[in-house]
Order: C-alpha cells, then structure tokens, then sequence
C-alpha cells in the first residue's frame, strides 16, 4: 500500500533522527483498538503543513490508563490529542466513550474526536498527500515497518487485489495512526505558523452503542408512526389498530 514511497522517504533521508522544536506544539494521533493494537504517534508540523513523527506508543489488550502513564512517563507535553471516529461511541459497562475516559479518569480534555472518512481510500489519500514531505525519527522501526509491510486484501473470489488493506500481519492498526494524523493535519490546515485551535471545532454529541441507537430509532419511528407522520397526534385522527 505505501510499500513504494516509503522507499522513497528512506532514500531521501526522511527516515532520520529529529529533534524536537520545544518553541512548536505536539501533537498525538490515535487508533484504537483492544484485542487489536491500539497506536498512538506524537508529532509536530513544518512550515509547509508536513509531519515530523517524533514518537510512537502501540499495545494491545491494555486499558485507557496504561497509554496515559506510557505517555506520562515519557514526559509527552501534548497540545491536541486527536481521536478516530470509534472514541465517540459509548461502550464498556460504564457506557462512556474513550474521549470521556480520558476527561473523567485522567483529566485529558484536550482532544478532538475526527469524522468517520467516507470510504477506506479516502483515509489512505490523507497519508498519500503528506508522504512527499513526511519525517519519521529512526528509532521508530515499528512504523517503518507497517509502511513497508502493509498490503491490499486478497480477494479470493475474483483473484484480484482490494482496495482494502488486510489486517494480517497486525500493520493497518499503526498505519491508521498515522493516516489519522493526516487528517488532522488536513482538515484544520495545521502548519508550524497555524497551530490547532479548538475554536475550529464543532462538538458532536456523543454516538450511541448500538443496540441504545437501534433502540432510539425504533421509538422514534413507533412515534411517527402512530401519530401518522410525526405531526401532533388529533383527537380525531385514524387509528392504526382498527
């Protein structure tokens, strides 16, 4: 999938050691998962609107509290944490979404949670579009790694390549990551000289699990139903049980 201009990033030098520019914001990007891996990367933002990735946290069956205290203890100083679609949706027994986990548990407030992409190409197009002028830090083997590995699912039926990448091998969760830092950097326009600022952001309510959701849209619809429409329910209106 980025098998080719990962290459071209590792002969052009951009896989290299990066210091940090204390003076410019960091930012996380996440993808989550449980029994799949969850990844975060912390990255910076040239002049020209390219990431500078400088760290990277990935695990798998940890709960919330373990990334907070990896990234405490790795002294991260982040302006924005950048969440995927899924850290809006409510789920474990306290019914809460993974943004207000962070809030609740760990005091973490500052986060954005990203809109769902359309289509899985379109997520893969955010990276794309920075790749020319990506950095990745050497010591981040893990991340070069899943750019080289990552292939295109295997269509058995009709014995072509998808347009999806498979999750074998356990590279797409980290590339997510990073094609969530993509977005991110895309969608606010985020440069060195134009910093993330939450005034740009519109707040979603949270997204009901499921079955909540399922329940939700059959009372709504009962509603409508018996009240020929969802107009205000006359004295004289048909009844649907006769």
């Amino acid at each position: 999938v980025f098998g080719a201009l990962t290459k071209i990033m590792k002969d052009e030098g951009r896989v290299a050691p990066i210091t940090p520019d204390r003076e410019q914001p960091f930012y996380t990007a996440y993808d989550l998962g449980l029994a799949d891996y969850t990844s975060i990367v912390l990255f910076q933002v040239d002049e020209n609107g390219f990431p500078r990735v400088i760290d990277h946290i990935e695990n798998r069956n940890e709960d919330v509290g373990w990334y907070v205290g990896e990234m405490v203890a790795r002294g991260w100083d982040v302006h924005t944490h950048f969440l995927p679609h899924d850290a809006a949706y409510r789920k474990g027994a306290r019914n809460e979404t993974y943004k207000q986990v962070l809030a609740t548990d760990h005091n973490i407030r500052n986060t954005v949670v990203l809109n769902k992409p359309h289509r899985v190409e379109d997520k893969l197009n955010y990276l794309r579009r920075v790749f020319i002028g990506l950095h990745i830090d050497e010591r981040l083997e893990r991340l070069v790694e899943c750019l080289e590995k990552l292939e295109y699912e295997w269509n058995e039926k009709q014995h072509i390549w998808s347009s999806k990448p498979t999750h074998v091998g356990g590279y797409s969760d980290t590339v997510d990551s990073l094609c969530y830092m993509a977005q991110a950097i895309q969608k606010y326009g985020i440069t060195a000289k134009n910093t993330f600022s939450t005034a740009h952001v519109r707040v979603a309510e949270p997204i009901l699990a499921t079955n909540e959701a399922k329940a939700e849209r059959f009372q709504k619809f009962m509603q409508e139903e018996l009240t020929l429409g969802g107009g205000k329910k006359k004295s004289d209106s048909i009844s649907l049980f006769i």
